[in-house]
């Protein structure tokens, strides 16, 4: 679950970055990705894996949640990733010139940021999550408990 939905984030990441004005997005580009892997398995793992129930509507659920959380994730990586290199390069600033958010500001920025990036990508990440995770759970339950 985790590399497709990694897929679907480079897809949505790649978009961002060919739509965007202004620098700073190719933060996207590998943030996106490792965003929608994070979710993907981490919610897989929780609500199907752990508990061995493969059922269509479960992975349905699983997959859109993890496609809508993963825009928070996303966003605090991006967030945190440019206080990071600031710290340690001086590099990375804001649009100003000036140091990006801290650790703070970007756990509350990363939720307004990513109710926004829900509006514009949302309408491929959620519905994208759940699709792949009802085929896969559905797959995976025929693989696992096949019928005699």
């Amino acid at each position: 679950m985790g590399a497709i939905c990694a897929a679907i984030g480079a897809v949505t990441g790649t978009l961002l970055v060919a739509t965007a004005t202004g620098s700073g997005y190719t933060w996207f580009l590998l943030a996106a990705p490792i965003a929608a892997f994070l979710t993907g398995t981490a919610l897989w793992w929780l609500f199907l894996a752990r508990r061995g129930r493969y059922s269509t509507g479960l992975g349905v659920l699983t997959g859109a949640l993890a496609g809508a959380l993963a825009h928070y994730v996303c966003w605090s990586l991006v967030l945190l990733g440019a206080a990071t290199c600031h710290g340690l390069t001086g590099g990375c600033t804001d649009s100003l010139g000036g140091a990006p958010m801290n650790v703070v500001q970007a756990v509350a920025a990363a939720g307004l940021y990513s109710l926004a990036s829900l509006l514009f990508f949302g309408w491929l990440t959620v519905p994208g999550g759940a699709i792949v995770g009802g085929f896969l759970a559905r797959a995976q339950r025929r693989a696992l408990f096949p019928k005699h």
